[in-house]
């Protein structure tokens, strides 16, 4: 079986994807005529093809361990900074409805006061002059709040 068949099996086992990847195989792992190419001529150390792997079949905030031993740069990017120096990596934006009724309540219940990050109060009919004032970063405008 090859590893793209046993990638794409254990995908249809697990819907949504893996809640954990681990990437064991490293820079040896090249699978394209593309990279073999650059790590021929010196153009990369590493490939990112099992990383690629990795992250399309991971579920979203899934995990991915790299444990390798990952020395110089895949595809201009820094993996061997990554995992010489042994550094854990999240990403992602927050996951806002998942905490949105929580931190209601808690305002609710006055035990979360997030009034100290608003830095100016507008009007809806003040919205794309606010917006204006943020990409120009005028007025020391941070959050705006909209009165309704």
């Amino acid at each position: 079986m090859t590893t793209e068949l046993l990638l794409t099996e254990l995908a249809h086992q697990v819907p949504g994807g893996f809640d954990v990847c681990i990437e064991a195989v490293g820079f040896r792992y090249d699978r394209s005529f593309f990279n073999n190419l650059e790590r021929s001529l010196g153009l990369q150390t590493a490939t990112s093809e099992i990383l690629f792997e990795c992250f399309s079949g991971a579920r979203p905030f899934g995990k991915i361990a790299i444990v390798d031993d990952y020395v110089g740069v895949t595809n201009s990017f820094p993996i061997g900074l990554i995992t010489k120096k042994h550094l854990q990596i999240a990403s992602g934006p927050t996951p806002c409805q998942k905490y949105f009724k929580y931190i209601i309540e808690m305002i609710d219940a006055g035990v979360v006061d997030p009034t100290f990050m608003i830095t100016h109060v507008i009007t809806l009919e003040e919205v794309p002059t606010a917006y204006k004032m943020l990409f120009n970063q005028e007025d020391g405008i941070v959050k705006a709040f909209v009165r309704p």
